[in-house]
């Protein structure tokens, strides 16, 4: 091989290694972007869960309407079950939804999936065809935060029953488990979920009537 061979060769090899050098340090500026990125997303997620325990909210039965009565043939004293309220305002929400994350939560709701209901002491289990109920229906037993925006180290509240319980015309359920899902976004609008049980006991016979929500183990 001749010297302008030679001098070709590592010309060629030089730009190769310039090229390998600039590759790695394009990778290693790219990963630190992502790094940086990650942590920044990380100091800004919410986490969304109910304080753990149990509370109890008073209750009232609005009549239903005639026509909804005669369209589900739902006896003469059905009712539906709602929070109690003053002057058609809601006095009591219920819940302490506590967001704590370092991030704000943005929208944050609720979705109760119900799975198993007792109806007195005869308890039967929510299979896929019950779940497509309207009343059992994941529209219906959506509900959003108030308020939506929760900050870090703040609480949130609900203003509306589940439908299952709403819609409980002929007040017969005595208890609900089942998985309470809460979503919500961050600042990046990225979507966050918890999941946790819930155990939510009726007391539709006592004075004042009442329902009673305990929210227990987050599922992961």
């Amino acid at each position: 091989m001749t010297l302008e061979q030679w001098a070709a060769v590592g010309q060629i090899a030089g730009a190769v290694f310039t090229l390998v050098g600039v590759l790695i340090a394009l990778y290693v500026a790219l990963k630190a972007i992502r790094e940086v990125q990650t942590d920044r997303r990380l100091n800004k997620t919410p986490y969304l869960a109910f304080e753990p325990g149990g509370s109890r909210y008073p209750i009232e039965f609005k009549e239903v309407s005639d026509e909804l009565k005669k369209e589900d043939e739902l006896p003469k004293d059905a009712a539906f079950v709602g929070l109690k309220t003053d002057e058609g305002e809601v006095t009591f929400k219920y819940g302490n939804l506590r967001n704590y994350g370092p991030g704000p939560a943005i929208h944050a709701k609720i979705t109760w999936i119900p799975e198993e209901i007792w109806l007195g002491s005869e308890k039967f289990r929510l299979d896929r065809d019950k779940l497509s109920e309207v009343k059992y229906s994941k529209e219906l037993n959506t509900i959003p935060a108030s308020p939506g925006h929760i900050l870090p180290n703040q609480t949130s509240e609900f203003f509306r029953l589940p439908a299952f319980i709403n819609r409980d015309f002929e007040k017969k359920v005595t208890k609900v488990t089942g998985v309470i899902e809460i979503t919500c976004f961050d600042l990046f609008k990225q979507p966050h979920t918890t999941r946790q049980r819930f155990y939510l006991f009726t007391g539709y016979n006592d004075d004042p009537a009442h329902i009673h929500f305990t929210f227990s183990d987050i599922e992961t």
